[in-house]
């Protein structure tokens, strides 16, 4: 299944999230980022302080690169063993959403990088992805994908 994606910019705020922090590859992702979900829904089992919204965010690009894997915050509480109440990025950024399967959201991140180099349009290094609500139909799953933009243009990725 082919996807089309539409890129549009817009000033967005932070938003607290409580996390796990690592340094994941990319093979890494698709089993932890389940299981470092599943350490922050723990800690926190039986307390109203999650949004329920799933939030990664990355720090850098490479064979390894940092990673935020957390949930959203209604307040900013703590502190939680082995956890850490970080936030999303601030500022202008290129987003587009992705419905599907979440091992084709790479393409999404692809489509930003193209709209970057076409618009050019430099990118400020954090991106990040909120997930929506699960659904059994891969067809019914909403990830939206944030790359943090600078404030200048060119010298798009």
């Amino acid at each position: 299944m082919s996807a089309h994606y539409v890129v549009s910019t817009s000033i967005v705020a932070s938003r607290p999230i409580l996390a796990v922090r690592a340094r994941l590859t990319v093979a890494e992702l698709p089993t932890q980022i389940p299981a470092l979900l599943h350490r922050v829904y723990d800690a926190v089992a039986g307390q109203d302080l999650l949004d329920g919204q799933n939030v990664v965010v990355y720090r850098g690009l490479g064979p390894a690169f940092d990673v935020e894997i957390g949930v959203g915050l209604k307040r900013a509480t703590g502190p939680w063993e082995g956890l850490a109440v970080t936030e999303t990025p601030a500022g202008e950024a290129a987003h587009t959403t992705h419905w599907g399967e979440y091992s084709a959201i790479p393409r999404a991140h692809d489509a930003v990088f193209a709209w970057c180099i076409a618009n050019e349009r430099a990118l400020a290094g954090p991106s990040w992805e909120v997930y929506g609500h699960w659904s059994d139909d891969p067809a019914g799953r909403r990830t939206d994908v944030y790359h943090l933009l600078n404030r200048e243009t060119g010298n798009p990725p």
